[in-house]
């Protein structure tokens, strides 16, 4: 009976080990699910900031092109003003040399008639 008494305290004790096991392995996992929860909420932190980088990159290439844009456009009709008035100032200036063009042909028809009645007076003389 000491036998089998023995070796009944052996299984006990086999069996105590095991649940012991048991037990601490069950802490284990108790801790690891812990430790997953918590890598899942930070994983979901990260992903929602880098969504919310996105976004803000997103929103800034927009801005950036609109502002791209608004600087086209604002060069385009500077552009556009001032050829128009470069153009208007080589108007005004084609007259004016249009003018004097005018002015010096009849400068020039009265100057012929002064010399003309100069030289008709001097053959009085």
């Amino acid at each position: 009976m000491d036998t089998s008494a023995a070796s009944l305290v052996a299984r006990e004790e086999a069996l105590a080990r095991m649940e012991a096991r048991v037990a601490i392995r069950n802490q284990a996992a108790v801790m690891l699910e812990a430790k997953v929860a918590v890598a899942h909420k930070a994983a979901l932190e990260l992903q929602k900031l880098a969504q919310d980088g996105v976004e803000d990159a997103r929103r800034t290439y927009e801005e950036t092109a609109q502002e791209k844009r608004d600087i086209h456009t604002l060069t385009r009709n500077l552009d556009d003003k001032r050829n128009a008035e470069r153009g208007g100032i080589d108007n005004e200036w084609q007259r004016v040399q249009a003018e004097w063009a005018k002015i010096e042909v009849e400068r020039t028809r009265v100057m012929d008639q002064m010399r003309k009645v100069l030289s008709k007076s001097l053959q009085f003389v």
